[in-house]
């Protein structure tokens, strides 16, 4: 298995990594997102199970800070609630979110 994808849990069993980009963050705390907020809740209970390894980075929180203090702290309530692991930008990084912006796979 890819070390890249996939952390071993401890018990045997690999558990996928998983990028969490700007948007998930909003779904999280507006209800009026529908699926895409029960979609991501369903995400976050994922990593509070253990079932799942998150990570996000320094250019998304770079992102979240666009919006006003108390949506902000909203915003950001779950990097700490479920101990999301914050990876330092590069040019990987910004390599790889521009790739997805290109292809469609994330909005601008």
């Amino acid at each position: 298995m890819n070390d890249e994808i996939f952390s071993d849990n401890g018990d045997g069993k690999m558990k996928p990594k998983i990028y969490l980009e700007t948007s998930l963050f909003g779904f999280y705390i507006d209800e009026h997102e529908g699926i895409k907020h029960k979609d991501t809740v369903r995400v976050f209970e994922m990593i509070a199970e253990g079932n799942v390894e998150a990570y996000t980075s320094t250019h998304v929180i770079s992102e979240l800070r666009k919006a006003p203090e108390r949506i902000f702290k909203r915003l950001y309530y779950p990097i700490e609630k479920y101990n999301i692991t914050v990876l330092e930008s590069n040019d990987e990084i910004r390599r790889m979110a521009e790739l997805y912006v290109k292809e469609g796979i994330i909005p601008e």
